[in-house]
């Protein structure tokens, strides 16, 4: 959100609360208002960025190949893993691999070869690792694990 636009929302706010609150409710709606401005001025993280930025610490053990492989096959494997925890991984790997500060972006999401509807799957990740080049490769299975962790921690697209 540009300066510009966060001013405009929060004339909008304004504007749609300023008859709200008496006196008598005026701590209430004090404590509304300062958490609505806040959300408006700096937004919170999505569930599934604060858990990325959790393991970003720990970085990479190994390869980065290996690493990601090794974190999709526990994907593969939901009985006996958390996979949400195992995406953020293959996030972080996705991250680390690129380098420069790179995010990724569960909204790009480049389709390869295999045209499909589908956006979520180890093969849908794995299949960026094998018909891209670095660091396009670790951009797109990047994107694409971040994509599918959002869909499960927040929900889909924000």
């Amino acid at each position: 959100m540009t300066p510009e636009e966060k001013i405009e929302a929060l004339r909008e706010w304004v504007q749609r609360h300023r008859d709200n609150y008496r006196a008598s409710e005026w701590g209430d709606g004090f404590t509304a208002a300062v958490q609505e401005i806040r959300d408006i001025i700096d937004p919170p993280a999505p569930q599934w960025r604060k858990r990325v930025d959790a393991l970003h610490p720990r970085g990479v053990t190994g390869t980065h190949l290996g690493a990601a492989l090794y974190h999709l096959s526990h994907v593969a494997n939901p009985g006996h893993y958390d996979v949400a925890e195992e995406l953020a991984n293959v996030v972080v790997v996705a991250e680390v691999a690129v380098g420069n500060g790179w995010r990724a972006d569960p909204d790009d999401l480049r389709r390869g070869l295999f045209e499909s509807s589908e956006t979520t799957g180890v093969m849908f990740i794995a299949e960026a690792l094998t018909n891209f080049y670095e660091p396009s490769n670790w951009r797109v299975a990047g994107n694409r694990a971040a994509a599918w962790l959002r869909h499960i921690l927040d929900g889909g697209a924000e």
